[in-house]
């Protein structure tokens, strides 16, 4: 027998995490050297003090509240708290249980204590880098996703639930919960179902109707297939993007543009756009007509072959000598593809566009 308590003794002295028995009143009655230690005191100056006396006074009220939670059916608590160390403010994680009589009279507490400064300030790292990674999804109105095939389980980041118009807590989503939100949620679903099945990339943009919105919105979402060992599916990783805004830009813009080229195409004066080496760059049907040229043989062409009065050193003397954005009316001549010379009186500009020089002519 005495050898099994020297044995037990050895184990507890010697053992790296902090062991402590404490009566119900919180005064110390036993602690090993490693709880000694962190202290930087002996045995005799830690018995009979209070377990909280050494604890930081802001976490007492925590670890009071675990401890109370102990009975004689459940045993056993666990929690985290402050305490200050010979070495200055550590963490540590306690996992206490109870001693009960047979009436269920509390006797002592008996627990075991583990250093978790370093885990603890690892932990506040990833929350800043996490609530960065937030932050610049909100922002960017990005956010990404993962469906698990084998457990049919879905996950959303914060700002895939905010396009979604999900609520931004910790509350899981479903597969059917993301695509309800989808109108067109047959082809989409399909898309994921040809990526797992064939390996079809996947890099669509579709329409969603937000939970939290009337107005629905255009996303452009693409995920790749991760699998195991073996080949077999495992799970899909994807990310998203709103891009409404920016597909309303690039529509409005494709109506301008559409509704200047119908204004070019169907007036009824030659317009010519020409770039600083007097290449023709584009036309619209009224040169076409005018010339005999169609439009293919007309950007082929230097407004050099079509009017013999400008060479293109000539045209090109001309417009230097003319201030960019300020008209010039002149007359001259065309030359026909069946060589008739028909007079033109031109009204010309010359601007730069992305850094370039072009010559407009009416």
């Amino acid at each position: 027998m005495r050898k099994h308590i020297d044995t037990l003794k050895y184990f507890i002295d010697n053992h790296t995490d902090l062991i402590v028995i404490f009566e119900k009143d919180y005064k110390i009655r036993f602690i090993n050297d490693a709880y000694c230690k962190i202290f930087g005191k002996t045995f005799n100056e830690l018995k009979g003090k209070s377990f909280f006396s050494f604890i930081i006074e802001a976490d007492h009220s925590n670890a009071i509240n675990s401890l109370n939670k102990i009975t004689k059916e459940q045993n056993y608590t666990s929690h985290q708290e402050r305490i200050l160390s010979a070495d200055g403010v550590k963490w540590i994680e306690w996992k206490v249980k109870g001693r009960f009589d047979k009436s269920g009279k509390l006797l002592d507490y008996f627990a075991i204590g583990r250093d978790i400064t370093e885990l603890k300030v690892l932990y506040e790292e990833l929350e800043i880098i996490r609530n960065r990674h937030e932050d610049a999804e909100l922002i960017g109105n990005i956010g990404n996703w993962e469906y698990n095939i084998i457990e049919n389980t879905f996950w959303g980041s914060i700002g895939a639930k905010k396009i979604y118009g999900f609520p931004l807590d910790n509350n899981p989503l479903s597969a059917e919960d993301v695509e309800s939100r989808i109108p067109d949620r047959e082809s989409v679903h399909q898309s994921l179902v040809d990526l797992i099945e064939h390996d079809i990339p996947y890099d669509l943009k579709f329409e969603i109707l937000p939970l939290d919105q009337k107005e629905p919105k255009i996303i452009s979402s693409k995920a790749v297939l991760i699998k195991d060992e073996s080949g077999a599916p495992l799970k899909l990783i994807g990310v998203i993007h709103d891009i409404t805004k920016g597909k309303k830009i690039e529509e409005e813009l494709k109506k301008s543009e559409e509704l200047y080229r119908t204004l070019i195409e169907t007036a009824s004066d030659s317009i010519y756009l020409i770039d600083s080496a007097g290449r023709i760059v584009q036309v619209n049907n009224k040169a076409c007509e005018l010339t005999g040229y169609n439009r293919d043989e007309l950007l082929r062409m230097t407004i050099a072959d079509i009017d013999k009065n400008f060479s293109l050193d000539t045209f090109q003397k001309f417009w230097d000598e003319s201030a960019a954005s300020s008209p010039a009316l002149f007359e001259t001549s065309h030359t026909t593809k069946d060589g008739h010379e028909i007079l033109m009186e031109l009204s010309g500009v010359k601007f730069e566009l992305q850094a370039e020089i072009f010559y407009y002519g009416v």
